[in-house]
């Protein structure tokens, strides 16, 4: 931490949300043990610490391209939502994503042995890497939607009952891996990867594997834009 770094008073949004700017006021309590670490670093010492956590591995390349587009955020504040907490990161383009609380193992067993019901290989799923190094990612405030989903609540897209038509059913078992703010589904199914968009009521297929999707996301995140179905990855 740097000793010159003036803490900062806790932000309230309207919906009870509280933002602690970092480092935090050493006077106020994080309820939130796994944000405690960072509480008293500045942004620069933050970001540090996220290096060091994300070192020492090789990831798949959707995963290395994502966390290196991230380093290059700086870790701004502590967010803590109807008991959640989130470390918001800043990118340079101000563009904005959050991280969530560590994952438990119960919840990366759903990721090497989806449900039966899921037609997708386990290696066409999201890897665990990913939901290690950024669990409960999201690119809109907590509280929204504009998230990845964890794999402990993984759901298929025909569980969210859209009437879809004969062609888009063979979608219906995919698992839906995102969910955007402006309500359209990313999904992984037995074809790839694919949105369900919801405008539409229809799917549109993006590329072949979730690793593809990260590498095209790692450089969508440039835009400083909400990811949905109308973007450009």
């Amino acid at each position: 931490m740097n000793p010159d770094a003036e803490p900062n008073p806790p932000a309230y949004w309207d919906d009870g949300t509280v933002e602690h700017r970092l480092p935090v006021d050493p006077r106020e309590s994080i309820d939130v043990p796994w944000l405690r670490k960072f509480a008293r670093l500045d942004p620069s010492a933050a970001r540090e610490r996220l290096k060091a956590e994300w070192s020492g591995d090789v990831w798949p390349s959707g995963v290395a391209a994502l966390r290196d587009r991230l380093l290059g955020y700086e870790p701004t504040s502590l967010v803590i939502h109807d008991g959640e907490g989130f470390l918001k990161l800043e990118g340079p383009n101000g563009s904005t994503v959050y991280i969530g609380r560590p994952i438990a193992d119960y919840e990366l067993d759903a990721v090497g042995s989806p449900p039966d019901y899921v037609p997708p290989p386990p290696s066409a799923l999201p890897s665990p890497s990913f939901h290690r190094l950024f669990p409960g990612l999201r690119d809109s405030t907590p509280g929204c939607a504009g998230e990845f989903v964890r794999p402990s609540d993984w759901e298929t897209f025909g569980d969210y009952g859209w009437n879809l038509d004969e062609e888009d059913e063979s979608w219906a078992e995919a698992v839906v891996v995102f969910v955007a703010l402006n309500g359209d589904l990313l999904l992984i199914g037995e074809r790839g990867v694919a949105w369900g968009v919801l405008a539409r009521g229809s799917v549109r297929p993006l590329c072949a594997t979730f690793d593809e999707f990260l590498l095209r996301y790692a450089d969508f995140l440039t835009q400083g834009v909400a990811l949905d179905s109308y973007r450009d990855l």
